[in-house]
């Protein structure tokens, strides 16, 4: 409707501005949920999509669902989306069924995401932005990289494992690598079948990117699939 749905503590943080939450893209709006913030929402959301997919059944709400990770405008979750689609086609492909959906996603794919950013006035260096988004100046964290870190701890920037290197060293990283994997790793060697953990690998993979990792309630719903697959 062009107007942000402002209710203190509900719908927006009691001080927020909504001009200087960077939600507008070309003159277009992000779809955005908690705190306001696109990327935030996209994340929880594609942890949750391995869960959301076993127990939706409906090809409607499938689709309203990745429609809604498209509309959050952003790039991060843009990639995550590609990764998960393209792992539920080489998995349905080598088992040679599903075919109409495979084609639905690869047309998806190749269609879908180029008329999304000609409609943002974009082409596909939008996806591509050597500038990673404002975020370029973190690699520079790896010119410095140590095996225990340095400097004080502060909080986690949005490439979180660059944050993990710098403060925590290389050491540091593969005991947080190991931190987040944990769940995955015990399931898997339990032979376990479900695809839940899926989640989690991508989540890991957005980390790469912008994990929001500070941000509620991005580890309660990682930590939360962690469990609700060893009820399984």
């Amino acid at each position: 409707m062009g107007t942000n749905l402002e209710i203190p503590y509900l719908t927006v943080n009691f001080d927020d501005n909504m001009e200087e939450k960077h939600n507008n893209r070309s003159g277009i709006s992000k779809l955005y949920s908690t705190y306001n913030n696109g990327n935030l929402y996209g994340i929880c959301m594609i942890i949750l999509t391995p869960l959301f997919l076993k127990h939706e059944k409906n090809n409607i709400y499938r689709a309203l669902f990745f429609i809604t990770l498209f509309l959050t405008l952003s790039r991060t979750i843009w990639i995550g989306i590609i990764i998960y689609f393209l792992f539920f086609i080489l998995k349905n492909f080598t088992k040679g069924k599903n075919i109409f959906y495979i084609i639905f996603v690869a047309l998806v794919l190749i269609v879908g995401f180029p008329y999304l950013l000609s409609f943002m006035n974009k082409d596909i260096s939008f996806i591509m932005d050597s500038n990673l988004g404002g975020r370029r100046y973190q690699l520079n964290i790896l010119k410095n990289a140590s095996l225990f870190g340095q400097g004080s701890f502060k909080g986690i920037a949005e490439i979180v494992y660059l944050t993990i290197i710098d403060k925590f060293g290389i050491i540091g990283f593969l005991l947080f690598i190991l931190y987040l994997s944990s769940p995955i790793i015990i399931y898997k060697l339990k032979k376990n079948t479900s695809n839940l953990y899926w989640g989690l690998i991508l989540y890991m993979i957005l980390c790469f990117s912008d994990g929001a990792i500070l941000l509620i309630p991005v580890m309660s719903f990682y930590w939360f699939i962690a469990s609700y697959m060893f009820k399984e």
